[in-house]
């Protein structure tokens, strides 16, 4: 009898053991995921990964730098200036500015009305300073290389800043938004592609170089033509134009009767992205032989260093030449957008 009660006592405390031990993992397991972390990402998720397809960063980091950079939307800079990545003022800003205390006392911060536009300036700050040139070699994916190289360009003194970025990363599964798809992402547009005496093509990632060898429909004519993610099932709706790409951005050229409205329709995107992509007034209609993009235009030229103005070019010409944002070209030349260049004037693109 005193045997089976102090067995009894026994099992229980090993049933009462493991059910503390279930709940205090269970506990820290909840601990690991911070309220406030769940709710900037849910906020700002959609912005960083629109950010991501247009200037390249992997929308994990953004969104890391994000919440550690503005203590998850909650530090001053961030309430008071929608500065959520503590950019400072430099010679050349000339928004609005708000003074707080980093490194030294009361420094100039960039001030912005919108918490995108702080988004975009990180882009931007990324995509025009040499010092980060060598991130964009890597693969989105790769979020480790991508946090040790910001701490190896000098973006902050914080030995172990790539540490805690990759922590948030992983404890929150950001990197499931640097695969992320949309309506004008990877895998919507139909290519035509020669297939003799050339190397083979360099997918975005995997999936995309899995999208074309999964909808290879026929081979003709020395080509081999895919079809989009709008025609699966039509092995007769093959597209009439042959996707090209310069500066790393995916173009067509228009041919005649072509419009606006129907290449966006081709390619799965929307209207307005077209116009938008394009810096095109809405509505207008391509010239025949014109520069159509189907992915977004970059904010740099990742091989020519300039351009001199030849008579009757415009502005969004040479825009669409080199496959860089109109807006961005304004910028890197500080002139007003609208300004007609001179003609013989030296435009910087890189």
């Amino acid at each position: 009898m005193h045997k089976n009660f102090l067995y009894g006592v026994f099992v229980k405390k090993i049933i009462y053991t493991s059910c503390f031990l279930l709940f205090a993992e269970f506990v820290v397991g909840q601990e690991k995921r911070l309220p406030q972390y769940d709710a900037y990402i849910n906020q700002y998720s959609d912005i960083a990964v629109a950010k991501m397809k247009e200037f390249g960063i992997p929308a994990s980091i953004t969104l890391a730098q994000g919440i550690l950079e503005s203590g998850a939307g909650q530090s001053r800079l961030a309430v008071e200036a929608n500065n959520h990545f503590g950019i400072k003022c430099t010679s050349d800003w000339a928004g609005d500015s708000i003074f707080h205390d980093d490194d030294k006392l009361q420094e100039c911060f960039r001030k912005y009305t919108r918490a995108e536009d702080s988004y975009r300036d990180h882009s931007l700050f990324l995509t025009t300073r040499q010092r980060y040139a060598s991130l964009f070699s890597l693969d989105r994916t790769d979020y480790e290389s991508w946090a040790k190289g910001l701490k190896a360009a000098g973006y902050a003194t914080d030995p172990n800043y790539p540490n805690r970025l990759v922590k948030i990363i992983e404890d929150y599964e950001l990197y499931k938004y640097d695969t992320a798809a949309d309506g004008k992402s990877k895998n919507t547009y139909l290519v035509e592609e020669k297939t003799e005496n050339i190397p083979p093509r360099k997918a975005d990632n995997v999936e995309e170089e899995d999208f074309f060898e999964n909808n290879r429909v026929s081979k003709s004519g020395g080509k081999t033509v895919y079809r989009s993610n709008k025609v699966i099932g039509q092995v007769d709706a093959y597209s009439t134009h042959e996707v090209k790409e310069i500066n790393g951005v995916k173009y067509i050229t228009a041919l005649e009767n072509d419009t606006y409205e129907g290449i966006a329709e081709e390619f799965g995107l929307k209207v307005r992205e077209i116009y938008s992509i394009n810096d095109a007034p809405n509505p207008s209609t391509p010239e025949t032989g014109e520069m159509v993009y189907i992915r977004p235009k970059k904010a740099t030229s990742n091989t020519t260093s300039f351009h001199v103005v030849a008579p009757d070019e415009t502005m969004r010409d040479i825009a669409q030449k080199y496959g860089i944002k109109l807006y961005s070209l304004y910028k890197k030349n500080n002139m007003q957008e609208g300004v007609s260049p001179l003609i013989g004037q030296r435009l910087i693109l890189k």
